[in-house]
């Protein structure tokens, strides 16, 4: 999901360097070998070779610098973003949602913010949020199922993603068990017509936080065609894999700062997946597969992400609840809890563990170490 291949090497002194590989395509890393290999996938083409970069320092955070300055460097998220936002909110009407947030409110120490599934409308909760000083993070979908009344549009505007050709059919997948396509976000004139659509009246109502979900585009064949800059001949599934999340957040970034505003928004954006440079982008990542992160692992995992850029970071594991019923896992719940209240940046729990009588010691924990964070 995450593509940032740089490793680090520690000597003595001034012996210390590091080396980063500037690619987009997949990329398989062989150490077992004298020398080391890399090799990415499909043909680099004539006239084409792989990118690297080399840095030399006397310490790791020489060599971090050294590997941020070219990147990018995270702006800080705004100060709502960096609290504890409920997500899975379930509802059966307008005023129970509303009831609802007011309750999580008063009584989950921190709350800061809510996660809004695709399903939902923002206009309906912005009013109690603002009411109740809550932050707003709308999810956004890739894929555009073929009922939306924007499906057409999109597909007579050659915004969606192909197969084997720009002429080819529409790549059809079966996303969440409905038909869908891909939106063409490779492409800066989908991206700005996107925007237009549903975007840009949520920014204009105060909505600047967006999760931006399936990025990775795991439904998807090989033989996907993608719009790409018209200077290049860059248009498979292995060139814009990778990329294809990067150049999601970039069109976001465009859009809303061309976007005439009276006062400017301060975007966030969390992702599950990116290259190196995508934290630069307004951008946070998270994991929604959890079962990396209540492992024992999670502090080296960390601070592998923070070496790569990446320094903040959600470990989200709302998705994982299904399969993982909360009352036969609940001190695995507990112990992840317990750990990411300390690292998470955004914190982000469903309702069920949000109102868990022992998350509450750990909640309230992290809301006073809040200033310094």
């Amino acid at each position: 999901q995450v593509q940032i291949p740089v490793v680090y090497a520690l000597g003595e002194g001034s012996h210390c360097g590091a080396l980063f590989i500037d690619e987009t395509r997949p990329l398989q890393w062989s150490f077992n070998g004298r020398p080391w290999a890399a090799a990415t996938a499909g043909p680099l083409g004539p006239e084409r070779s792989i990118r690297f970069f080399v840095f030399g320092g006397e310490k790791l955070a020489d060599l971090r610098s050294a590997f941020m300055a070219l990147t990018g460097k995270p702006p800080v998220p705004p100060y709502k973003a960096m609290g504890v936002s409920g997500t899975a909110l379930r509802s059966t009407s307008e005023t129970d949602f509303r009831e609802r947030i007011s309750y999580l409110k008063n009584n989950v120490p921190g709350l800061s913010g809510l996660v809004i599934p695709q399903e939902v409308d923002p206009a309906v909760l912005l009013p109690t949020a603002k009411a109740l000083n809550l932050r707003l993070m709308v999810e956004e979908s890739a894929y555009l199922p073929q009922q939306s009344p924007h499906y057409t549009d999109l597909a007579q505007r050659s915004f969606l993603v192909r197969q084997g050709s720009p002429g080819g059919p529409i790549s059809a997948v079966n996303h969440l068990n409905e038909p869908s396509a891909i939106i063409g976000l490779s492409s800066n004139s989908a991206a700005a017509f996107w925007h237009s659509l549903e975007r840009v009246k949520l920014v204009a109502g105060g909505i600047s936080s967006f999760r931006l979900t399936d990025g990775d585009l795991p439904e998807t064949s090989p033989e996907g065609w993608y719009q790409g800059p018209p200077d290049g001949n860059i248009h498979s599934h292995y060139a814009w894999n990778n990329l294809f999340s990067l150049k999601w957040q970039e069109g976001v970034v465009k859009s809303v700062a061309s976007q005439r505003l009276r006062c400017r928004p301060r975007l966030f954006l969390m992702v599950n997946n990116g290259l190196a440079g995508l934290t630069r982008l307004c951008g946070s990542l998270y994991n929604s597969h959890g079962s990396l992160f209540v492992s024992r692992s999670v502090l080296a995992a960390r601070s592998h992400l923070a070496l790569a850029g990446v320094d903040y970071f959600s470990s989200d594991i709302t998705h994982n609840l299904p399969a993982w019923p909360l009352e036969q896992n609940a001190s695995m719940y507990d112990s992840w809890l317990a750990k990411s209240c300390l690292i998470d940046i955004p914190l982000v729990l469903p309702e069920e563990m949000l109102l868990r009588p022992s998350a509450r010691y750990n909640l309230a924990l992290r809301e006073s170490l809040a200033p310094y964070y």
